[in-house]
């Protein structure tokens, strides 16, 4: 699967490959993508909350919750967009 990661995050990659086999489930891959990119380690557990607002999870163009993510089984071709907060006034 691949996991996009917002702009401005501190993170060497934009985008995260994970190797995914029948049965992962996204809690399983953003962990792992945890291990990759401290920002996701640190995003998961504010459960998607961080000092600037809630970011949404887009899974294949369908906003998931991170309370559900245990019971959302993946696929290989799946695609996990992180969108940020909107600031501003």
């Amino acid at each position: 699967m691949l996991i996009h990661l917002p702009p401005g995050v501190d993170s060497d990659e934009r985008e995260i490959v994970i190797e995914v086999t029948k049965g992962t489930s996204l809690a399983e891959a953003l962990k792992l993508a945890g291990h990759r990119a401290p920002f996701v380690a640190q995003l998961i557990a504010g459960a998607g909350s961080t000092p600037e607002g809630t970011f949404l999870f887009i899974l294949n163009g369908e906003r998931v919750n991170l309370d559900q993510a245990n019971h959302i089984h993946l696929c290989g071709n799946d695609q996990l967009y992180i969108v940020p907060p909107i600031l501003g006034g």
